[in-house]
């Protein structure tokens, strides 16, 4: 099971890695696990450095956003306050004029006699049956066919005809006014300037059924405050108009009529039209109602708002409108949940903010809309700032990075070199001695485990030199032993071969003068003697000895004498030869025992020798052994 486990080591010695040296190997290694620890140090310091900056970024982007909205609604505030100051104006004016009549009724005992100006002389009734003044006068003033000029009403008129003191100098004083006017309960209707309403208005006018006169009636209004009504085209060219009417009471706080004033929404119009959020942003105005009361020429392009049916004063329906932005009417639906917010729309693939305020006065709605990057210009730089940081210290992390491994390539190499040079030494030294020189050491000091493995191999080296040593002393001895017993071997071998010939020439010689010299021959020949000689006793004593030697003599009569007294002479001359040429002691020695076959000195046994029989070779006795042993070991005994 182990022998099948996979390994990455088993895997990476498969590869060239397997090749490499030990240094390369440790360098490659170190350079690894730096590289590997640095990288993974550096993906977490940008994972980190990532995850804060974007943090950071969002939250700057966050709180920028958050100062936009404040900035956003502060300005849709100051510019609702510039508007709501026109409309307070205007307010103030009508309430002016509210008073001015109430004031007026309040005087009616003293100026409802004509003295100043008589409804009955002055009016005249039309063809169509309505009411009219000549046009010469100020104010122009109509009263319905259906109703009769009764002494209470033209008393009435008579009163109302002395607001014509105080309603001009209101006009020319405020340009946005074009019209004062006041209707009353019967019906009548006083107009300030004079525009013949007569010739106008058809002869049945109705001014107690008008949205400006229901509206601020009592009914409606309890609060007697000014009621706003909603934005209309002129009839008299003036463009958009609002009217803003307050209901009229007696001394007695009866219901008298409605004072009402017009006024032109052309200085709205200019003011919305000035504001200017950004490079591009605008602003437009719109009333409770959806109705259009102000909006730019870029706001009309941006929200696609070319159809003809989107006119100011007009209410914004998708039904009417179906090929506005539908941003737009996401837009209008929005800004009618509050009264004033913040929030942001996609338009044209661009972010928009939208900011609404309200008007209090009107109730109308001052929308901003601005592109979000003209606000977001801070985020912008700082994610820029942000960016180029970032890169920069990715840079210089490469960089650093870069000089880590560098620096650590080097300290491998120097760590690699520092652990390898005592293994090169060791290697160095396993190699000599493979070589047979027993003599190398590794010189290695360190105490760690490489100078142990050095210590331990000087020792083993020194105990296997010694151990050679002691093996080469042995084979030597063993060889000498070995030659020694190689040269005794040939030598017995020489001997057997000897006592073979000599045993054949016995057999094959019958003639004893031929075979004593062919054995002597052969016996020095063979045994290198220097001499041998055969001794043969007679029956009558006598002794004849046959040789070989320095006198190669092969046979010849010597004096008879006795084998002892022939051993004994010739010892006797041996030994009294010059000293130069005088044999070795151990030569007269041998010499005084010599025979057939030379012998040992010391005599065998009595128990192997037998006395010679007459006629035999030998003048001495013969031994003989159960096993002989060869003539060399024998010799070599002695």
């Amino acid at each position: 099971m182990n022998g099948n486990r996979f390994s990455i080591f088993d895997a990476l010695d498969n590869t060239f890695v397997g090749r490499l040296k030990l240094r390369e190997k440790l360098t490659l290694g170190n350079m690894f696990i730096t590289f590997l620890v640095v990288v993974l140090i550096g993906v977490f310091i940008y994972l980190r450095y990532q995850f804060s900056s974007g943090q950071l970024t969002t939250q700057l982007e966050q709180n920028i956003r958050t100062r936009v909205e404040q900035s956003l609604l502060t300005t849709g505030r100051e510019q609702s306050a510039l508007l709501g100051v026109f409309f307070n104006s205007m307010s103030r004016n009508t309430s002016v004029i509210g008073s001015t009549v109430e004031d007026t009724f309040a005087q009616r005992s003293l100026l409802a006699d004509g003295i100043y100006w008589d409804a009955q002389e002055s009016l005249s009734r039309l063809p169509s049956g309505s009411w009219d003044n000549p046009n010469d006068e100020i104010s122009s003033i109509f009263i319905p066919a259906e109703v009769q000029l009764t002494d209470s009403l033209a008393a009435k008129l008579n009163t109302l005809k002395y607001t014509e003191l105080v309603f001009p100098s209101i006009l020319a004083d405020n340009p946005d006014i074009i019209a004062i006017y006041f209707g009353g309960v019967t019906k009548e209707t006083v107009y300030y300037p004079n525009i013949d309403l007569a010739a106008i208005v058809p002869p049945d006018f109705d001014v107690t059924g008008r949205p400006w006169y229901v509206n601020a009636a009592p009914d409606n209004n309890p609060e007697r405050d000014v009621v706003w009504s909603t934005p209309y085209q002129d009839a008299a060219l003036n463009g958009l108009v609002i009217t803003a009417s307050v209901p009229v009471f007696n001394e007695r706080f009866q219901f008298q009529g409605v004072a009402a004033m017009d006024v032109q929404l052309i200085q709205i119009t200019t003011l919305v039209s000035n504001i200017h959020i950004g490079d591009t942003g605008y602003a437009f105005l719109v009333d409770d109602g959806n109705r259009l009361i102000a909006l730019p020429d870029v706001g009309f392009a941006d929200f696609d708002l070319t159809d003809e049916a989107a006119k100011l004063g007009e209410v914004m329906d998708p039904a009417v409108l179906p090929a506005a932005a539908p941003q737009f009417f996401e837009i209008l639906e929005k800004i009618a949940a509050g009264n004033e917010g913040v929030f942001s729309v996609t338009l044209d693939e661009s972010e928009r903010y939208v900011a609404y305020q309200q008007v209090p006065e009107v109730g109308y709605k001052l929308v901003l809309v601005v592109p979000a990057e003209e606000l977001l210009t801070e985020a912008e730089l700082v994610r820029q700032q942000i960016a180029s940081e970032t890169s920069r210290t990715i840079t210089v992390s490469l960089l650093l990075i870069a000089a880590i491994l560098v620096a650590a390539t080097a300290g491998s190499l120097a760590i690699g070199n520092r652990f390898t040079k005592p293994l090169e030494s060791l290697t160095q030294a396993a190699r000599d001695i493979t070589a047979g020189n027993f003599d190398a050491k590794a010189e290695i000091r360190s105490q760690d485990e490489i100078g142990t493995l050095a210590n331990t191999l000087n020792t083993m080296t020194s105990s296997l030199r010694e151990s050679i040593q002691s093996l080469e002393q042995r084979v030597q001895e063993r060889t000498a032993a070995l030659r020694h017993e190689q040269e005794k071997s040939e030598r017995r071998a020489r001997q057997y071969e000897v006592i073979a010939k000599v045993a054949q020439t016995i057999t094959t010689t019958q003639n004893l003068q031929e075979l004593l010299p062919q054995i002597t021959q052969t016996i020095s020949e063979k045994f290198g003697f220097y001499h041998v000689g055969i001794f043969m006793m007679g029956p009558d004593g006598t002794v004849r000895r046959f040789g070989r030697g320095k006198q190669r003599r092969r046979a010849q009569d010597v004096e008879a004498r006795s084998p002892t007294e022939s051993r004994t002479a010739g010892y006797r001359r041996l030994r009294d030869r010059d000293p130069e040429k005088r044999a070795s002691p151990s030569t007269l020695e041998r010499m005084r025992y010599s025979s057939t076959i030379p012998t040992c000195r010391r005599p065998a046994p009595k128990w192997l020798c037998r006395s010679p029989s007459p006629g035999t070779s030998s003048a001495r006795s013969t031994c003989k052994a159960p096993n002989p042993t060869p003539l060399p070991s024998r010799m070599s005994k002695c």
